[in-house]
């Protein structure tokens, strides 16, 4: 049984550029293939134009002939309106004539009119069935024709030298320098267009390419960076626990209270380990679309205090001071998201806060959004720790975040909560000190 081959995200990483250029290749030749048969047709489709008109004006020229001639008692000069255009009669002796029968019908001379040279007319001996009422294109001195021969057989005089002949074949001739010049041309200039094209498609292509395969490329290393923060995540607070039951079992006859501190190590380790694991749980569902919201229409001023009385409670007793202002505003949300995303923000206020310090949560109203701001005046963040405060496991005091049980997620957490309701998250300076968190959610989604 064939397995199936599991690639990594790093596997990804080293090969994305091999695997761009090949449909960069793909591509070009994709539409290198297009345009050749685009080039083919288009190419067919004006040449059989170019010369239809030229078989289209030789018809009309023979049925002249035919309707002005066989009733004619001389071979005389037709009108042609298109100087391009040369007649050619092959006549033989009408002693060979009845009306009964032809008797050896041998071509034995003809009249021309038209521009053509006389010396470039060589097709004086028997016409065969096969160039009867065929176009051919033929090369005479430095110049193309269109030649096409009928069978007429009408009896009449030479004009010049009044002798009595019977006209077995009229040849017309047609000049198409004209038309030949133009397919050349129009050759050239598709080819240039094409090749012009192509070069351009093929750099669009890889420059739209390159601008797609970033946020590919940069997928893949924050899959691989989550991976290995998470692996160190997982590992420290499981090599803390595995430490403190080793020490428990090298003397199994100590009572409860003197493994009372191992014991609570690890109560906190397996706590925060917990945390860890639903939180990493809720991103990889968000990651893959799989995060279920139940929106409803809620006031968010009271959803927010309802959150926020609590904190109060527990802000006092730590000596801070958290306040609450808030404007009715009725918003399509999740109300449990709401209060995780709550929890979230003045969880982190109140871990980056000192005594005397202030919170104010503030909920206004505004014309097509409901704004939360969470505002402290605590120990603040730095311009590098505003780029990547959203991104997971970034942290800027690990050690301060590790002793408060933090581990990167939350705020990447909140971040994904407030996208997925269609608004935005921004994180600045609270002046004069601190930190000042504003979410802006739409009303109407």
């Amino acid at each position: 049984m064939k397995k199936n081959k599991v690639r990594g995200a790093q596997w990804y990483k080293e090969n994305i550029k091999k695997y761009r250029y090949g449909i960069l290749l793909f591509n070009i030749i994709t539409i290198s293939i297009v345009f050749l048969i685009f080039t083919g047709i288009l190419n067919f489709i004006i040449e059989q134009r170019f010369f239809l008109n030229v078989e289209n004006q030789i018809i009309s020229i023979d049925r002249d002939i035919e309707e002005n001639s066989v009733f004619s008692d001389k071979i005389h000069n037709i009108d042609l309106d298109d100087p391009r255009i040369s007649v050619v009669y092959y006549y033989t002796d009408s002693k060979y004539f009845s009306m009964g029968q032809i008797i050896d019908p041998k071509i034995i001379g003809f009249e021309k009119y038209g521009p053509i040279n006389e010396n470039d007319i060589t097709n004086i001996k028997n016409i065969s069935d096969d160039e009867l009422k065929v176009f051919n294109q033929i090369k005479v001195g430095n110049h193309n024709y269109m030649t096409y021969v009928n069978k007429k057989w009408f009896q009449s005089k030479v004009e010049t030298t009044e002798d009595s002949v019977i006209v077995c074949y009229v040849k017309i001739y047609m000049n198409i320098d004209g038309e030949i010049s133009a397919k050349k041309e129009l050759n050239t200039v598709l080819i240039v267009c094409s090749l012009l094209l192509l070069a351009m498609g093929s750099v669009s292509g890889y420059l739209i390419m390159k601008r797609t395969m970033i946020p590919v490329q940069e997928f893949i290393d924050k899959q691989i960076t989550f991976v290995s923060d998470a692996s160190h995540e997982l590992r420290t607070p499981l090599a803390i626990v595995q430490s403190k039951l080793e020490n428990i079992l090298t003397n199994p006859n100590q009572k409860v209270y003197d493994i009372s501190e191992d014991l609570a190590v690890s109560l906190k380790e397996l706590s925060r380990l917990n945390k860890l694991t639903t939180d990493l749980l809720a991103l990889a569902r968000s990651d893959q679309n799989r995060l279920t919201y139940n929106l409803t229409k809620e006031n968010l001023n009271i959803i927010v205090s309802e959150i926020v009385d609590p904190f109060i409670e527990i802000a006092e007793f730590e000596d801070r001071v958290l306040t609450f202002e808030g404007e009715d505003v009725d918003v399509l949300v999740d109300k449990d998201k709401i209060r995780e995303l709550m929890i979230i923000l003045l969880d982190n206020a109140m871990k980056y806060t000192n005594e005397k310090d202030t919170i104010k949560v503030i909920v206004k109203n505004g014309i097509f959004d409901a704004i939360i701001e969470v505002a402290d005046t605590g120990i603040g963040i730095s311009n590098e720790t505003k780029e990547k405060i959203f991104e997971r496991f970034y942290r800027e005091d690990k050690t301060r975040s590790r002793e408060t049980g933090g581990n990167g997620l939350g705020l990447s957490i909140a971040k994904t909560i407030v996208t997925d309701l269609k608004g935005k998250i921004t994180v600045d300076h609270n002046e004069p000190k601190g930190t000042k968190f504003v979410i802006v959610i739409p009303k109407f989604k």
